[in-house]
């Protein structure tokens, strides 16, 4: 799976509270991306996570001035979920929601620990299998 960099949110952030995503992407920079159609946002346990009890809750953020964010939609991790890593959950961004500037937001119900998590933005969520990161692509 390749995932490109100007669509990547995050890459193995850990995330052991309240937390933004790493990175925020300019959809307007990125212009073909989605187009007329749905996007979605990949969330995705990629260092099981080793304590708390509660849940933590994924956002996609949408917001054009970087001053009022507004939730396009969002998906919790129970604990049980957190601690396996590959799994993997998305949120649908109906077109045209995503307006300039796009990210996450990570709510936990109780502070985490030893967890991380991909999140990227992908025009399709078929055909996708998770590879630990580390991989070179060679010719």
């Amino acid at each position: 799976m390749f995932i490109d960099k100007d669509l990547q949110l995050s890459d193995g952030q850990a995330v052991t509270g309240d937390a933004n995503s790493t990175n925020v992407i300019d959809m307007k920079a990125v212009h073909d991306a989605g187009i007329g159609n749905p996007l979605y946002m990949i969330v995705q346990v990629v260092d099981a996570f080793t304590a708390g009890a509660g849940n933590v809750q994924a956002r996609a953020v949408a917001d054009d001035a970087r001053t009022s964010p507004r939730a396009l939609g969002s998906v919790n991790f129970t604990a049980a979920e957190a601690r396996v890593v590959g799994t993997r959950k998305h949120i649908l961004i109906p077109p045209g929601e995503a307006t300039q500037f796009l990210d996450a937001r990570f709510d936990a119900t109780t502070n985490f620990a030893g967890g991380a998590f991909d999140v990227w933005v992908s025009p399709t969520i078929e055909g996708t299998q998770y590879i630990p990161s580390g991989y070179t692509v060679a010719k």
